[in-house]
C-alpha cells in the first residue's frame, strides 16, 4: 500500500552540487548531489551515511525555481531525517533532510 505524501512542499528533481559537514564541529565536509529539493529539505547522494537526527549543514545553490528568488549560495542548518543505503545507486546512500535555518551567503556567478 503506497505510504500517503508527508511532504508540505513539493519537491523539484535538481541535480545539484552540494557539500555537507556535521553541524557545530570543524570537520570534514562532503560532497553530494540532490536528487530533489525544496525550500523545506533536501534528498541527495551521498558517499557517507550520517546517522538519522544527526544536524548537519548542508551548502547548496538554490535556483530561482526552488526559492523564487534570484539564485544564490545558502548555509542550511538540517536534520537527517532517513539514510536508505545502496539507494538511488549501488554504493551511495540516499539522505533525506528537513531544513531547520539558512543563512543566506551571498549570490550565486551564474545569475
Amino acid at each position: 500500500m503506497p505510504q500517503p505524501e508527508r511532504r508540505f512542499r513539493p519537491r523539484i528533481s535538481l541535480q545539484i552540487p552540494t557539500q555537507i559537514r556535521p553541524a557545530g564541529k570543524l570537520g570534514p565536509e562532503w560532497t553530494c548531489q540532490t536528487i530533489n529539493v525544496s525550500m523545506m529539505g533536501a534528498y541527495f547522494s551521498a558517499d557517507v551515511a550520517p546517522h538519522v537526527g544527526e544536524l548537519v549543514h548542508v551548502f547548496i545553490e538554490i535556483p530561482k525555481e526552488v526559492s523564487g528568488k534570484p539564485t544564490a549560495r545558502y548555509c542550511f542548518t538540517a536534520r537527517i531525517i532517513h539514510v536508505e543505503t545502496d539507494h538511488p545507486v549501488a554504493g551511495k546512500a540516499g539522505v533525506g533532510v528537513n531544513f531547520y535555518s539558512y543563512e543566506r551567503m551571498g549570490k550565486s556567478n551564474h545569475t
